[in-house]
């Protein structure tokens, strides 16, 4: 999970232009009503191939593990509420901790576990950890981040008894870094949060 890890997918998502054979925001060739639209911004038919799925100025944020999910239209509203969930956990993450805890400490820990709570809650576990698992194959990754994102993600699918809301999932999730039950990176090592 490299710093921007989160919140590159929440802020890439508003980068990524997709047209998967007019599968954008305006009728293309062939079609009359317009198509279900992306929750970020989607672009009509890109460099002329339409059908083909692009990125224009992405910079970074959405693996290709993602993009390639992405670009299936029966998948667009699990993007979209990934999407969404994810800015969610950030800005919950951000108010409750601070400084170098959003990188590698509890608050990045706290972000992913409330991140895979939300989309749990919204989209059963099945969809969160394949989405959450996507998001975690970014080439580059240290595998000590990796390893802690992956924890973490599992961690918040996993509440038992299932929240009843996003806010008793944040109260849990913030419970759970707060007590030892998440995974940081200290000193090049992977500890208790």
């Amino acid at each position: 999970m490299r710093s921007n890890s989160l919140k590159s997918l929440a802020v890439g998502f508003s980068a990524l232009a997709v047209t998967v054979g007019g599968f954008t925001g305006t009728a293309s060739a062939g079609t009359t009503a317009p198509q279900p639209k992306l929750h970020w911004e989607v672009s009509a038919a890109l460099d002329g191939q339409p059908g083909k799925a692009v990125r224009s100025g992405y910079p970074g944020g959405m693996n290709e593990a993602e993009f390639r999910f992405c670009s299936v239209p029966s998948h667009v509203s699990i993007c979209n509420k990934a999407s969404d969930h994810a800015k969610k956990a950030l800005a919950e993450a951000q108010r409750r901790y601070s400084g170098s805890s959003l990188h590698n400490g509890r608050g990045d820990a706290f972000r992913h576990a409330y991140w895979n709570a939300r989309m749990t809650k919204d989209m059963g576990a099945g969809t969160a950890k394949g989405f959450a698992d996507r998001h975690e194959q970014t080439p580059g990754q240290p595998a000590i981040e990796k390893k802690m994102d992956l924890f973490n993600n599992d961690k918040g699918r996993s509440l038992d008894p299932k929240p009843s809301s996003y806010p008793d999932a944040s109260e849990r999730c913030s419970y759970k870094a707060r007590h030892g039950q998440l995974r940081i990176i200290r000193n090049g090592r992977l500890v208790r949060s």
